[in-house]
C-alpha cells in the first residue's frame, strides 16, 4: 500500500478530522467482517487495532497503517 493510499483510507474514516483513526473509526474501516456477532467482532477488532496502533497514542496514524499493511503483504522495506 502506498502512503497516499493509507492517508486516503484514514481520511475516509476519520470522523473528527484529526488525521488519526480511533477505535470506532477503525471499526468502520473494517466493518465488513462477516459471520461474527457484534461482541465477537469488537473483541477481535480490538486485538487487531492494537497491532496497527503502534505509537501508543490510542489512534492509528497513516504511517502505522502503511507499516502494518506492508507487513501483511510481505514488503521488506517497512
Amino acid at each position: 500500500m502506498a502512503f497516499d493510499e493509507a492517508e486516503a483510507a484514514v481520511a475516509a474514516n476519520d470522523s473528527d478530522n484529526d488525521k488519526l483513526l480511533d477505535f470506532n473509526e477503525f471499526m468502520r474501516l473494517v466493518e465488513d467482517v462477516a459471520g461474527m456477532t457484534e461482541e465477537e467482532r469488537a473483541r477481535e477488532l480490538k486485538e487487531v487495532f492494537r497491532m496497527y496502533e503502534m505509537e501508543g497514542y490510542g489512534c492509528i496514524t497513516p504511517e502505522s497503517l502503511k507499516r502494518m499493511l506492508d507487513r501483511f503483504r510481505g514488503d521488506e522495506d517497512c
